[in-house]
């Protein structure tokens, strides 16, 4: 097989927000921004966008990038040893720019590897390849998979936002450890594979119990550079999430009803008591210092999910929500219900 390449663009810009954070330098420093076209045996199998301070590649060509090995030409040209390197993989699909360039159809199933890479004194960058799995090969060659260089990070390496200007942001989900020193273990990895956020599960446990704990833990977060969201999880069995729910077995005159009248351990969203519960529950995720609140998936009770086994029944038909709603009063056992018609 032969490699080769193909410099679709070359440009110097500002590295904005997100690239410069990426690359530790300021959103109005000069980056170089560079997409290629990576082949084999003349075959596009590698769709790659990087970038770099444009003071660590002066006067960088286009003719310097054909068919050449990009860390070679830094070594050889400009005195940049990669000295380490980290990488992680997700599954994706080509969009219509990518889709055109690698020449396969819209949307084709591709991995993305996101690599961050390091100078033996410096994070030096963060490469995210897309590969296309079983991408036949000219004269009879199996299958292979594309790279595209892209990303943000060190000093080298940028993913772009499918075909625009904009970066992408990374980050992930982190919850269940409540002893700081093993946490902060665990985001210097998050944050040293180049991720640039982390979203922090805060159940009605952690309020009762690891308020304090949760506000070492987003300390932690931001001393690493990572920027910090917290959602309700499961709180009042209302938002998505797996833990359980204090507050209902101490409120159930707040809980939905069904349209049967049975009333359910799910915290009625339009209750004045458990929409103070939920102003509680944000005014306690700011205190811990966290950047954003994400309200994860609110939604009414799944008879599935409290022990009903009907799917047709549906919630809510509450007195609060019968007033909402213009309804009547329900005729049953329970005042606190209402029909709706």
């Amino acid at each position: 097989m032969t490699a080769g390449s193909k410099t679709i663009e070359l440009r110097e810009t500002h590295a904005g927000a997100a690239v410069g954070r990426a690359l530790n330098v300021s959103p109005d420093s000069r980056v170089v921004l560079i997409r290629r076209l990576r082949l084999a045996d003349g075959e596009p199998m590698a769709l790659g966008d990087a970038a770099r301070p444009a003071d660590r590649v002066p006067g960088l060509t286009r003719e310097a990038l054909e068919n050449a090995s990009f860390y070679e030409l830094l070594e050889k040209e400009y005195g940049v040893v990669i000295a380490s390197g980290m990488q992680s993989i997700e599954p994706t699909v080509t969009n219509d720019e990518e889709s055109e360039l690698l020449g396969v159809p819209l949307h084709s199933p591709a991995f993305l590897f996101e690599r961050t890479s390091r100078t033996a004194t410096r994070r030096d960058g963060r490469v995210r390849p897309l590969a296309l799995p079983r991408r036949p090969l000219p004269a009879g060659g199996g299958a292979v998979a594309a790279a595209r260089p892209s990303g943000r990070s060190g000093a080298f390496a940028d993913r772009r936002c499918r075909g625009t200007d904009s970066m992408k942001r990374a980050g992930v989900s982190y919850f269940g450890v409540r002893i700081p020193r093993h946490a902060r273990r665990d985001l210097e990895d998050i944050a040293a594979r180049g991720y640039t956020a982390v979203l922090h599960t805060f159940s009605e446990n952690d309020l009762a119990y690891y308020r304090g704990t949760m506000a070492e833990i987003v300390a932690a977060s931001h001393e690493l550079g990572l920027e910090v969201q917290m959602c309700p999880w499961g709180v009042g069995r209302t938002f998505g999430g797996e833990a359980e729910s204090r507050w209902v077995t101490f409120h159930p005159e707040a809980c939905q009803v069904l349209d049967d009248g049975r009333r359910v351990a799910t915290g009625c969203l339009n209750n004045p008591v458990y929409r103070a519960f939920c102003k509680e529950w944000a005014d306690a995720a700011l205190e811990a210092g966290t950047d954003y609140v994400f309200w994860d998936e609110p939604h009414w009770t799944v008879p599935e999910h409290v022990g009903v086994d009907d799917p047709e029944r549906w919630a809510c038909v509450c007195q609060v929500c019968a007033e909402l709603s213009g309804s009547g009063p329900v005729q049953g056992s329970d005042p606190g219900s209402a029909t709706v018609s």
